[in-house]
């Protein structure tokens, strides 16, 4: 009887489970009939069509911003500010994008326009007016990530379609996306001739060398000019010549100071030599016999015209909420313009400072400008320096040249002769070390003075070069253009060699 009820009870439950399974299919099967009833009624189709030319008046609103633009006499104008310069190429690309609209779904009976994005809080409104003064009105929505189609509407809001989702980004702008708007020149780094930056109060000054274009002379205010590094020069070079705006964000602002544009930025000053003007030029010059007599002056002349300074200034940053990052407000001396520039196209101009510019080479002098060299060291002062003498070889009558003429220099410490391998092995050594980093000038020498070494031009300049002991890891260098400091062991390297060079206190002899 157990059995019985068990088995009745299970074919009652299988009967149950068989309508549900089917009820859900019904159901399932009908809402996908229904849906597609509604909502996709045709593909392809225009919901939209206006002639770009017979456009006078365009609107375009969101979040509560809106701006316009009107033509007057084929000319395209802000109706806000009606001395911005609006590019009417601009505005024929916008009409463009709505001349023939075609839409691929549309959803009927909508009610719920937010989860569209075409919720007055979301959406982008766009009207356009014809000269007939007739109106066409189109809202964008949001983009549907999968799809990559944009919702809209049209007068009707209970009735939305889908779109090509890259039509809504033509219209998410501002009235500046509009202007004709600054470019930032082309320059060459080999044209660069000078670059000044003052920032904080300081000026550093870059040149670059006219005679070879590879070595650089750097001065912050009042220093007498010091040798750069090449590497940091045309890191930065680099940074200056691929700059570019991203987007105007601002026209004649009443106050640049909102965007940290004053007296106290960053000023970014470049000399060079615009190949474009120079091309020009020379494409324009004609020269003839009867003229060549001027060619000289011309030529100077010619030199000065290709030579152009952009000056700009660099403000505060902010950051966009669609991309990574942060945004530099810049703009070009004598433009009413706010410009955007990305933080990674400045990196190099941001973190500059004059130490950071220096040649790692602390020595004040090359080699070869040395007439001799005074060094002192425990107490004792040193002198070192080198003669060199020419052996004269056969003369040849027929010539008249010396046949085996020999030079051989000799050099000494406090007039003794040494081995020149020493003398020369100390001597490379002294001044090419490099500094691992340069100090602030105002630091103060308190440690222990190791040793001093002098150079001596062959026109009496000294440059003296002070050694101090730092710390276990470091050295600390003095010199008239600044202080830096060594590594430990490289100097210990160099004393080796310079007490291998000097003479024994005791017997006079190296």
């Amino acid at each position: 009887m157990i059995n019985k009820k068990k088995n009745l009870l299970l074919l009652l439950g299988g009967i149950i489970l068989i309508l549900l399974i089917g009820i859900y299919i019904f159901i399932s099967a009908y809402s996908k009939q229904k849906v597609a009833e509604e909502t996709e009624e045709s593909i392809e189709e225009t919901i939209l069509s206006i002639q770009p030319e017979d456009m006078k008046h365009i609107s375009i609103s969101q979040k509560g911003n809106e701006f316009s633009v009107t033509k007057e006499d084929s000319t395209w104008m802000s109706d806000q500010q009606s001395d911005i310069p609006i590019l009417g190429t601009k505005v024929e690309n916008l009409l463009s994008q709505v001349e023939e609209l075609k839409y691929n779904k549309k959803i009927t009976d909508v009610t719920d326009l937010e989860q569209y994005g075409l919720d007055d809080g979301n959406k982008i409104t766009v009207d356009f007016q014809d000269e007939g003064d007739q109106v066409f009105s189109i809202s964008f929505g949001e983009v549907n990530l999968s799809t990559k189609d944009c919702y809209v509407y049209l007068d009707d809001k209970t009735t939305v379609y889908t779109i090509d989702g890259s039509i809504r980004s033509a219209y998410d702008i501002t009235l500046y996306d509009l202007i004709d708007s600054d470019t930032y020149p082309s320059i060459s780094s080999s044209n660069i001739q000078r670059v000044s930056i003052k920032a904080d109060e300081q000026t550093l000054v870059l040149t670059s060398n006219q005679e070879n274009r590879t070595t650089y002379g750097v001065t912050l205010n009042d220093k007498p000019q010091r040798e750069a590094a090449s590497d940091k020069v045309n890191e930065l070079y680099q940074t200056l010549t691929s700059i570019s705006f991203e987007q105007c964000i601002d026209y004649q602002p009443a106050s640049p100071g909102v965007y940290g544009l004053s007296d106290q930025s960053m000023e970014v000053s470049i000399t060079y030599i615009d190949e474009d003007t120079d091309k020009e030029t020379k494409e324009e010059t004609v020269m003839d016999l009867e003229t060549q007599i001027d060619s000289e002056v011309e030529s100077e002349e010619q030199d000065d015209a290709n030579i152009k300074t952009l000056r700009f200034r660099i403000g505060d940053y902010t950051e966009k909420a669609e991309s990574a990052g942060k945004f530099y407000y810049v703009q070009l001396e004598d433009s009413p313009q706010i410009q955007l520039v990305s933080e990674s196209s400045l990196t190099s101009l941001l973190d500059l400072s004059y130490n950071k510019l220096l040649n790692p080479v602390f020595t004040p002098i090359n080699q070869r400008d040395v007439d001799y060299t005074l060094v002192t060291y425990e107490g004792q002062e040193y002198k070192l320096y080198s003669s060199k003498s020419t052996t004269m070889g056969d003369q040849r009558e027929e010539d008249s040249e010396q046949d085996g003429d020999s030079t051989a220099e000799t050099y000494y410490v406090n007039d003794t002769e040494v081995d020149s391998d020493f003398y020369q092995d100390f001597m490379t050594y002294a001044m090419t070390m490099n500094a691992e980093s340069f100090l602030a000038d105002n630091t103060e020498t308190v440690t222990h003075l190791v040793l001093n070494i002098t150079y001596v031009s062959e026109d009496g300049t000294l440059y003296p070069v002070s050694y101090y002991e730092y710390d276990s890891n470091y050295d600390l260098v003095k010199t008239d253009a600044g202080i830096c400091l060594i590594n430990k062991l490289n100097f210990s390297s160099m004393m080796t060699k310079l007490q291998a060079l000097l003479p024994d206190q005791e017997t006079g002899e190296s």
